[in-house]
C-alpha cells in the first residue's frame, strides 16, 4: 500500500477518534494520535501549536486533521 498522507487525530480516545484513526491507517495514511491519556491534552489550548510541530517533525505536515475533542 502506498503512502497517502499524514492524518492528525485530535481526541483519539476509545470510540470515534480511535476508530477514525484505525480507518485512516488501514487506507495507507500515517496517523498521529492525541488523547488525554497520551502525552498531550487538548484542554490546554496553548499546547496545540507544539502538537502540530511534533507531528510535522515526526511524520511530515498533516494533510488531514480530525478534531474529535469533547468535554
Amino acid at each position: 500500500m502506498s503512502f497517502r498522507g499524514t492524518v492528525l487525530v485530535l481526541g483519539a480516545g476509545l470510540r470515534v477518534g480511535h476508530s477514525t484513526a484505525a480507518l485512516f491507517a488501514q487506507h495507507g495514511y500515517r496517523v498521529a494520535l492525541v488523547a488525554r491519556s497520551l502525552a498531550e491534552d487538548l484542554a490546554d489550548l496553548d499546547r496545540i501549536p507544539s502538537i502540530f510541530l511534533a507531528v510535522e517533525q515526526a511524520l511530515g505536515p498533516p494533510n488531514v486533521v480530525v478534531f474529535n475533542g469533547g468535554p
